[in-house]
């Protein structure tokens, strides 16, 4: 019987196809043909959703697949090096004099190196850090990430970007490298102290292609505090508790004239609650609906207000 090694290059590539994910990179460390023939091939690692979570400490990872049970991986810094831990603990790795960033970003780069023809379904980035702390490894990680996805052979296909970020920056650094036919829906979170409109470039922003991609079925935009507040309040006035009892006392709704030949909407809804406000675009129609349905939101005819603020949430 012909061992593994001597197979042809098109039985191995069936055997490889065979395999899950876990698999392929167990037979990847057995010996170094195996690996430069696995790293060639790239067998479709069956990725469906991807979640990065940043703390001061360690990087977890929560790896979802179509075809496996789910993983989820913490590296830890520690004195000497290295410690990564698997979901229930009983086995765990020690690297010394390693950085737990390079051990993770490797492990990353490798499961998108296995992402080609498939789709991932959802990415997301998450922060357990303090904007100010020194300890914060997001910048170092993106930065590499960046790297990575522009040098890489084909865009990254993501169905849905959660991305929790601290300046424009970060998000320039990853999305002009998705694919903008696959993207439907993007939500960027701000999780910094407070975003300035003058440092936030929308006209920037607008120029990616997968903003403008007739794709695109949700953009949402959501941040803590803004100066921008300070220009609605100007524009609607002071929110009052009486201002939003009409609809189970937790939001007030305003409706603009989008454009003159468009059939949407930019409706505003202030939530009290939360104390902040969503900007969505609708059809006519629907919010005909809502109106008829004995909401006693208010309309207006007053021209579209400044594009900066529709980009902060729009459907």
């Amino acid at each position: 019987m012909s061992s593994l090694l001597e197979m042809p290059d098109l039985v191995m590539k069936l055997v490889l196809g065979k395999l899950d994910y876990v698999s392929v990179q167990r037979l990847r460390k057995t010996c170094r043909t195996l690996r430069n023939f696995i790293d060639d091939v790239k067998p479709e690692s069956n990725l469906s959703a991807f979640r990065i979570l940043f703390t001061p400490k360690y990087l977890r990872f929560f790896i979802w697949f179509k075809d496996l049970e789910n993983l989820q991986i913490e590296y830890i810094t520690v004195d000497n090096g290295c410690r990564i831990v698997p979901e229930g603990g009983e086995y765990q790795w020690f690297f010394e004099n390693s950085d737990f960033l390079d051990i993770a970003f490797g492990d990353a780069k490798i499961l998108l190196d296995f992402t080609n023809s498939g789709k991932i379904q959802k990415f997301s980035f998450d922060s357990m850090c303090p904007p100010e702390t020194s300890r914060n490894p997001r910048p170092w990680f993106l930065d590499r990430l960046h790297g990575y996805l522009k040098f890489r052979k084909n865009l990254l296909k993501i169905k849905c970007l959660d991305f929790a970020f601290l300046d424009q920056q970060e998000i320039l650094d990853v999305l002009p490298f998705l694919e903008p036919r696959t993207l439907e829906n993007l939500r960027l979170e701000f999780v910094g102290d407070k975003i300035k409109r003058q440092s936030f470039r929308t006209r920037k922003l607008s120029k990616i292609k997968i903003l403008n991609s007739p794709q695109m079925e949700n953009f949402e935009f959501h941040f803590r505090q803004s100066d921008a507040f300070d220009k609605l309040t100007e524009i609607f006035g002071e929110i009052s508790f009486s201002d939003t009892q009409y609809m189970n006392g937790y939001k007030r709704h305003w409706f603009f004239a989008y454009s003159e030949n468009s059939d949407n909407l930019l409706e505003i809804t202030f939530f009290e609650n939360y104390k902040y406000y969503a900007f969505d675009i609708n059809k006519k129609p629907k919010i005909a609906e809502t109106l008829n349905s004995g909401s006693q939101a208010k309309t207006s005819g007053h021209e579209p207000l400044d594009p900066r603020f529709t980009t902060f949430c729009a459907r």
